[in-house]
């Protein structure tokens, strides 16, 4: 289903993030990395966990800041910027969410086609 990057959150949001960063996982939820001789591994959630996501903020140039323009500090959403002035920033409730949704929106556009099982 074609959906908003605007509108992504959790796993579709992981799922998309993963679509950039490991493009061969042929995932349809959760990506689950498991490294040599960890077999439990661990889970990829780049718009919840700082461990995941941070990095990526750092490596692919994307800056954050708390937007408050217009709102108080309560209601306020965190905007994400990609390193290229002039492309369009993302926004979300915390600087994962609106990075991750930045990211997914430098490479794929306003909209992505996200799995039906991963919207249930």
């Amino acid at each position: 289903m074609k959906m908003k990057v605007d509108d992504l959150i959790h796993k579709p949001l992981n799922w998309a993030v993963a679509q950039i960063v490991m493009p061969h996982n042929g995932a349809q939820g959760n990506v689950t990395v498991v490294s040599r001789g960890n077999e439990s591994g661990w889970i990829f959630r780049p718009s919840e966990e700082w461990q995941c996501g941070g990095p990526l903020l750092f490596n692919w140039g994307i800056s954050t800041i708390l937007d408050t323009a217009n709102q108080s500090i309560l209601s306020a959403r965190w905007k994400a910027m990609p390193p290229a002035s002039d492309e369009t920033p993302s926004y979300g409730p915390d600087q994962l969410v609106a990075g991750m949704r930045c990211l997914v929106r430098q490479n794929f556009g306003d909209e992505i086609d996200i799995p039906d099982a991963l919207l249930s």
